[in-house]
């Protein structure tokens, strides 16, 4: 260094055996000395994620407008950039993130633009909807099984492969008949709602079973996509991101039959909460077999100063991992109000040297 610099922080490293045992120690709420501290440099963006991919704007895509090897060179970025950060997250390889796959593959068209790809409806009556089985046949199946494949053969046993994030069975029903008509069919059909939302639990089972017969162990256990945590068990992240729309009366009798047998079905599958909507967070914490809840600090939702009861309240009953754009203020407000047993916070940085900056403060305050 030549005068007047100053030596950012060193890296903490960890070896992978030490990471494995804390993520260990979390899902059985072990005695710890600190919480999972986390960091990831994933984009909210899926265009801005993959910037080295040319996705067709404009119009209806198909399986053969993802060329997956073109994406490769991005999961070696991701991978690069893990590399280069200190923390307790255990980096996962999944298939594209910015596609609903399960929407995708249960027949919602889907379209694109230039910042986004949604999906667009495809029921016109929810009395007409037909019996939902997968295909093994199904090109977009055939797509998703084909990312999984390759990313298994790219990671060489150097990283784990997970599923994506995959949508909810009411998720998946709200991209297929819209909403306002299907909050309308929770009164005017509700044993049709039920029927259907039953179909899609079996639609989310085979789809991740399907993932799961191709993803080989990794360390004796799993990774989870986004929030970079590993488990002893199959690991898939669910969600219903729809909850939102239902009374907790409604939430109890049309989603939890099927989250809970979603849930049931793998040995480590914890439940996705956004900060602004957790009217539900009894209902869900008092699941059977629920083994971990993950709340997302929305943006521009409530601050982590007034959500710290709830989380205390989660982490009392589950495992419970905090995620989000997290300051360094807020991390450190987390870990000197929580009990370090049964936490996981990871927080999205812009770069290597601000996680690395952030965990050299956490685990050595005053450094």
């Amino acid at each position: 260094m030549t005068d007047g610099q100053q030596e950012g922080p060193r890296l903490i490293q960890q070896s992978l055996e030490e990471k494995l045992q804390r993520h260990q120690a979390f899902w059985h709420r072990e005695e710890t000395d600190r919480p999972l501290l986390g960091f990831t440099t994933y984009r909210y963006s899926p265009r801005e994620e993959y910037d080295l991919v040319a996705i067709p704007k404009g119009r209806h895509l198909t399986p053969e407008d993802f060329d997956v090897e073109a994406f490769l060179p991005v999961y070696d970025r991701q991978y690069r950039e893990s590399r280069e950060m200190a923390g307790d997250q255990i980096w996962t390889a999944i298939p594209f993130f910015g596609l609903s796959w399960l929407e995708t593959i249960a027949g919602c068209p889907v379209r694109t633009d230039e910042d986004a790809l949604w999906n667009e409806p495809i029921v016109a009556d929810i009395c007409e909807v037909g019996a939902l089985r997968l295909s093994p046949d199904n090109p977009w199946l055939q797509k998703l099984l084909e990312f999984t494949t390759m990313l298994v053969a790219q990671s060489r046993g150097r990283y784990p492969v997970g599923i994506p994030f995959m949508s909810g069975p009411m998720d998946i029903l709200l991209a297929m008949r819209g909403g306002s008509a299907l909050l309308l069919d929770f009164y005017d059909h509700p044993d049709e709602v039920h029927a259907v939302l039953g179909r899609l639990a079996d639609l989310w089972l085979d789809v991740a079973s399907a993932q799961f017969s191709i993803i080989p162990e990794f360390h004796g256990g799993y990774g989870a996509g986004f929030r970079e945590v590993w488990a002893p068990g199959l690991c898939p992240e669910t969600q219903e991101d729809a909850m939102a729309l239902l009374s907790p009366e409604l939430f109890g009798e049309f989603l939890l039959p099927g989250l809970s047998r979603i849930i049931s079905g793998f040995d480590f599958a914890p439940l996705h909460l956004h900060s602004g909507y957790l009217q539900h967070v009894d209902t869900v914490l008092a699941m059977d077999g629920l083994p971990a809840v993950e709340i997302t600090v929305d943006v521009g939702g409530p601050p982590v100063a007034e959500l710290l009861d709830v989380i205390a309240k989660a982490q009392r009953a589950k495992p419970t991992i905090v995620h989000g754009m997290l300051s360094m203020a807020e991390m450190r407000m987390l870990v000197d109000a929580l009990p370090a047993e049964g936490l996981w916070l990871i927080t999205r940085v812009a770069s290597a040297q601000a996680a690395n900056e952030m965990f050299a403060g956490l685990v050595r305050p005053g450094a």
